[in-house]
């Protein structure tokens, strides 16, 4: 089986007390094939410093690593998840944010499904909810579960399940970069990127593969 390079990107902003932890579940990630990228938002705390102090502890680890700062604060997640889509050289993308974490085998698990669905544009797993103490390491078990019924098969069934209100939980999700691409990236003029996305994604008859983790 082949390894195709994921590219994950973390988009942060004033998340000094959690990046550290964030940017240490990508490190722990079973699969190795991996590229990071950083986008700090014009932190006013020292979230910037703080990632960058990390750098020469972790390029080791990744095939590449990319850390990106805008000039002023753009408020904007959808302007940064694309600012970051436009450097990134793998055939996977995932954005999160920059306080969220990674369970280990998360990449593991979600390019075998790629590899046994090839048809998929974009995977999609379920996450937990914790609280603002949680640190990584802590026990997740007991917190709650965001669980999604098996999405539709078609694109078609997709777009009219989403039409309802359903929703997809956004820290799950992975891209087939080409296939993100092809549909414009993400809409910088709206609020619900990830919601607006599937849609986009679903109505240009790309598949979206619920994957059980």
């Amino acid at each position: 089986m082949k390894s195709p390079l994921i590219s994950i990107a973390i988009i942060a902003y004033n998340q000094s007390e959690k990046i550290e932890d964030t940017i240490q579940s990508v490190i722990n990630q079973t699969y190795k094939n991996i590229e990071l990228v950083v986008i700090d938002d014009c932190s006013t705390d020292n979230t910037f410093s703080v990632v960058e102090s990390l750098l020469p502890k972790i390029k080791d680890r990744f095939v590449r690593v990319k850390l990106l700062r805008n000039k002023k604060n753009i408020g904007n997640i959808p302007y940064n998840i694309n600012r970051c889509l436009e450097v990134i050289k793998g055939e996977f993308f995932k954005p999160f944010g920059g306080d969220d974490i990674l369970l280990p085998d998360y990449i593991e698990k979600m390019i075998e499904v790629s590899f046994a669905d090839p048809t998929a544009a974009a995977y999609v797993s379920d996450m937990y909810i914790v609280s603002e103490k949680y640190k990584l390491g802590d026990d997740y078990s007991s917190c709650y579960r965001f669980m999604k019924a098996d999405v539709p098969d078609t694109p078609e069934e997709i777009f009219h399940s989403l039409m309802k209100g359903d929703f997809l939980p956004a820290p799950g999700e992975l891209f087939r970069t080409q296939d993100l691409i092809e549909i414009g990236g993400f809409n910088e003029a709206i609020v619900f990127e990830d919601y607006d996305v599937w849609l986009r994604l679903s109505n240009y008859g790309k598949r979206i593969r619920h994957v059980d983790i």
